[in-house]
C-alpha cells in the first residue's frame, strides 16, 4: 500500500473529472454472466466451440472482459471443500469470498447466457457510490479466482491415501484452462517501428516538441513510442483510462481522430486541430496509415518516410 500509494492517489484523484452518470453507463456495458465460470469462451482451447453461440454474448460480446471461466472440475473441488470442510476457518472465509465476488461480478441485473433477465442484483446498491461508479463489476471475479486457487491448494495439501488421484483431478482442471492460442485474441502485437527503437527520431524531432501520432490514442501504439524514447516528446493523446480530459472531449475534431475512414472532408478539421493543440509534427504508422496521408497532403504537408513511419513537420 505504501509503495503504490502515489499511483492510487492520482488514480482516485482523477475520478471526478468526468460526469458520474457517463461512467456508470460505461461500466454497465460489461456485466458478468452467471454461466461464465462454467462455460469456456473463445479464449480457452478445450470446449470453446461447443458453447460459442452462448459464450460469444458474454459481457456484451467482449471476450476480454469475460474472464470468469474456471471449469466444472475446479468448481466441483470448491463445492466439495465447502461441504466437507465447512467447520474449518479457512472454508468459512474463502467460500463466502467466492460467493460474494460472484454475486457482485454479475452487475446490476442478472445476465444468463448473454441475455438480460431483468432480475435485480445487489451491485445496484453499490454502483452509484463514488469510486464504485467507476468499477466494472465483472472484474470482481479476479478476487474469487485467488480464493479458488487457495481452496484447491488446501484440498491438495491435505493428507490422503488418494493423493495421486487428487493431483490427477486438479491436472484435468488446469488442462481445461489452457488458452486457445489459435485465436486472434492472443495474436495482437503493438506496432513498434524502428524510428522509435533507434535514435532516428532525434533527427526529425526536437526534445519537448508536441507530436500527433496516428492511429490515435488507444487505436495505435503511441504510448509505447513515447516510452521508447524516454518521454523525449509530448503528445496530444494517450490512453490510460476510458475518460479523456474535458478539453479533448469537447474538441470538435476529437472524434474524427479515431476514424478509420479519414477523407478530404477532414482536412479543415485537422488544420484547426493542429493549430489548436500547437502540434509541431505528425507521425503516421505506415502499416496503419488509412486515409491520413491524404488528409495531411491536403494541408500541403510533405512526409518523410523513415523507420516504418511517415513524419510530417507542421511548421
Amino acid at each position: 500500500m505504501l509503495v503504490t500509494s502515489p499511483f492510487l492517489y492520482w488514480t482516485i484523484h482523477g475520478l471526478g473529472d468526468a460526469d458520474s452518470n457517463a461512467w456508470k453507463t460505461f461500466t454497465d456495458l460489461y456485466p458478468g454472466d452467471a454461466l461464465n465460470p462454467l462455460l469456456p469462451t473463445v479464449v480457452t482451447w478445450i470446449g470453446h466451440s461447443w458453447f460459442e453461440d452462448t459464450t460469444s454474448k458474454f459481457t456484451n460480446f467482449t471476450p476480454s472482459e469475460a474472464g470468469a471461466y474456471v471449469g466444472p472440475v475446479l468448481l466441483a473441488i470448491v463445492a466439495v471443500f465447502a461441504v466437507t470442510r465447512w467447520r474449518r476457518p479457512a472454508a468459512r472465509v474463502l467460500v463466502p469470498v467466492i460467493l460474494v465476488c460472484y454475486v457482485l461480478s454479475l452487475g446490476t441485473q442478472l445476465h444468463v447466457g448473454g441475455d438480460d433477465t431483468g432480475v435485480w442484483m445487489p451491485w445496484s446498491l453499490l454502483h452509484p457510490l463514488p469510486v464504485l461508479d467507476h468499477v466494472i463489476s465483472t472484474r470482481f471475479w479476479a478476487f474469487a479466482l485467488l480464493a479458488i486457487a487457495i481452496v484447491v491448494a488446501l484440498w491438495l495439501a491435505e493428507p490422503s491415501p488418494r493423493r495421486g488421484v487428487k493431483w490427477a483431478i486438479v491436472a484435468v482442471g488446469v488442462l481445461l484452462l489452457i488458452p486457445n492460442l489459435s485465436s486472434d485474441f492472443w495474436d495482437a502485437r503493438p506496432t513498434d517501428p524502428a524510428f522509435f527503437r533507434t535514435d532516428a527520431y532525434k533527427r526529425h524531432l526536437s526534445k519537448g516538441e508536441t507530436v500527433l501520432a496516428l492511429p490515435y490514442g488507444q487505436s495505435g501504439s503511441s504510448m509505447l513510442w513515447q516510452a521508447r524514447t524516454g518521454m523525449y516528446f509530448k503528445m496530444v493523446e494517450g490512453y490510460v483510462s476510458p475518460e479523456f480530459p474535458p478539453g479533448y472531449r469537447a474538441d470538435p475534431f476529437f472524434g474524427r481522430l479515431f476514424s478509420k475512414e479519414a477523407a478530404g472532408e477532414d482536412v479543415e478539421g485537422m488544420r484547426d486541430f493542429l493549430a489548436r493543440r500547437q502540434v509541431d509534427a505528425v507521425i503516421v504508422d505506415v502499416k496503419h496509415a488509412g486515409g491520413w496521408p491524404f488528409v495531411l497532403g491536403g494541408l500541403g504537408l510533405k512526409p518523410v518516410k523513415t523507420g516504418g513511419v511517415l513524419v510530417y513537420r507542421v511548421g
